[in-house]
């Protein structure tokens, strides 16, 4: 990617959607303004509160697939999807098989998969909320769920879960012979030593890395694909930890990773920049790809609990939902 690419990602739009009216949390964290372009936190444009029958609503969760921005909502039984204006094109309700509010959600190529922390589920729709199958416990259909965040990748759902302080994979195909759908593939990590103190948020790179937000220790560890653990994030400067409550990347490389002469079958050396929402101190953190820590945004105090991200790597958009 050339300079003038990185230059248009860094002037990205940063979204606060639907800004409470409370106090802004303390922040301790503050980075001078760099001259790299690669380390430059991303511009704020503007700021647009999300409104339904009169009342503002309270975006948590967001996802962007194609030219769609989908948002969840607090208390609200149901997805929205908007165009890339944050214009409404459609109401997804979720009323079945009961109301169910979306602590986090995550889309395949033709399911809706929903978090809902307060029933202790898992539920999958199609796209337009019919509602096809739920998961409320571990395989020994004893121990009940306390899922927080989902993500899905290669026919797999990737389950934050405080009850088991662990993320399960589970399968969300029917492969005969491999796997069948809902069966719990592993547990992540297989070493309980490395086990979070509470995972709020989970993400997946492009190579099949597991990234582990731990709001209990303010951390972001990361595993491999069938739960070893690899490294954990750099620590954030400043004196409060972190509450990691969602992750997404961008397209941005980071420079020193780029070595033409050895080759690197996973692509690391091409991946973007990891952006961290961060609750307790109304920021979003930068990592490089190797979890080096760059940077934070905005410096203003103007999110207050940031819950929500999505990249829009087309546009060099970055949308942030503060409920």
């Amino acid at each position: 990617m050339d300079r003038r690419s990185i230059d248009r990602l860094n002037g990205a739009l940063l979204l606060a959607v639907a800004l409470a009216a409370i106090l802004p949390s303390a922040c301790t964290v503050r980075t001078a303004e760099p001259t790299d372009p690669y380390t430059r936190p991303p511009r704020f444009v503007r700021e647009i509160a999300l409104v339904a029958d009169g009342d503002t609503l309270m975006p948590v969760r967001l996802r962007l697939v194609a030219d769609s921005l989908w948002v969840s909502y607090v208390h609200r039984a149901g997805v929205d999807v908007y165009d890339t204006s944050l214009t409404r094109v459609r109401r997804i309700p979720l009323q079945q098989p009961v109301a169910v509010r979306p602590t986090g959600f995550d889309l395949t190529d033709s399911e809706l998969v929903v978090i809902d922390h307060s029933r202790g589920a898992v539920l999958v729709y199609d796209r337009d909320g019919r509602f096809k199958t739920s998961y409320d416990r571990l395989p020994d259909n004893q121990t009940p769920l306390a899922p927080f965040a989902v993500q899905t990748f290669g026919g797999v759902m990737y389950v934050a879960d405080g009850r088991s302080r662990s993320v399960l994979a589970v399968s969300l195909a029917d492969a005969e012979g491999i796997t069948s759908r809902g069966e719990l593939i592993t547990p992540i990590p297989r070493d309980t030593a490395y086990a979070p103190g509470f995972p709020t948020a989970v993400m997946l790179t492009p190579d099949g890395r597991v990234l582990v937000g731990d709001a209990a220790r303010g951390k972001v560890d990361v595993f491999t694909c069938d739960g070893g653990f690899i490294y954990r994030f750099d620590e954030v400067p400043g004196d409060s930890p972190i509450g990691p409550q969602a992750m997404a990347m961008d397209d941005v490389p980071d420079p020193g990773l780029i070595d033409s002469t050895r080759f690197d079958p996973s692509g690391l050396d091409r991946q973007g920049r990891i952006h961290v929402v961060d609750a307790v101190n109304g920021l979003v953190h930068m990592f490089n790809p190797i979890g080096r820590y760059l940077g934070a945004y905005p410096d203003d105090h103007r999110l207050e609990k940031p819950s929500g991200i999505a990249i829009d790597r087309q546009r060099a958009l970055i949308y942030v939902a503060d409920p």
